[in-house]
């Protein structure tokens, strides 16, 4: 039976989507059975990250339609074993009931099914997280967005998801420093109300490996984090790295 987790964010731009591939790829790598769902309807973008949009025949809509099978709008990561996705419709809006819908249809299937939601609080966030267990929210170090992260956490609690956790993402320590918006990484972290699970480093790599549809586990200075995240998430005692090592 699947764990079922929806990836959030407050504000758009923040790596929602490569956070989502990074640490499904990263789950991947550990014999987890990993499929994305995404859910940005109309702006869908993991196909392109995973490296599949060429295969694309069908997406979400087809499977609530019935115009193919569950199976038939899986498509495998052909560089990541055990990582798959379904992509969101490019026109019509995908409704709570419509994910749980599809959820139900492969719970059974995987061991992760990561729900990557379109940014922000509206319509299309309410459907995606509607059948998620857990989320993660995911902010970058910019006062704004940590923000917009806090107002997520309120979101999430209104739709009575409690199990939540913080990914900083696009983290550089001269930066943060530079900038000071916040005394230190425990203020960003207080301000959100969400507890931390992990640091992504900001990573020149992965723009183009996202243009080329390479998984970003495989290579960049992003790996280890994402691979460090999968292990907490899997039970493993893994300590955060202190800020000026992330």
């Amino acid at each position: 039976m699947a764990k079922i987790t929806a990836v959030v964010s407050g504000k758009g731009g923040v790596g929602k989507s490569t956070v989502s591939a990074g640490l499904g790829a990263a789950l991947a790598s550990r014999g987890e059975r990993v499929l994305l769902l995404d859910c940005d309807a109309g702006l869908r973008c993991l196909d392109a990250l995973l490296g599949v949009t060429e295969q694309l025949v069908f997406d979400a809509s087809d499977v609530i339609n019935g115009t193919c099978t569950p199976q038939q709008a899986v498509y495998p990561c052909a560089s990541c074993p055990g990582l798959s996705m379904v992509a969101a419709p490019l026109e019509a809006e995908l409704q709570p009931a419509a994910v749980r819908m599809l959820t139900e249809r492969y719970r059974n299937s995987f061991d992760w099914i990561i729900l990557d939601a379109p940014a922000g609080i509206e319509a299309g966030f309410s459907a995606a997280v509607a059948p998620a267990s857990s989320a993660w929210v995911v902010v970058t170090p910019d006062p704004v967005s940590v923000r917009s992260g806090g107002i997520v956490r309120q979101a999430l609690a209104k739709q009575e998801i409690s199990d939540c956790r913080l990914l900083v993402n696009r983290f550089s320590a001269d930066r943060f420093v530079r900038i000071g918006s916040f005394e230190d990484m425990d203020e960003l972290i207080d301000r959100t109300g969400v507890q931390l699970l992990g640091v992504i480093p900001e990573d020149s790599a992965i723009p183009m490996m996202a243009a080329r549809g390479v998984p970003i586990l495989t290579r960049g200075a992003c790996s280890q984090a994402f691979r460090r995240v999968a292990s907490r998430l899997c039970g493993e005692r893994i300590p955060l790295p202190p800020p000026e090592r992330i």
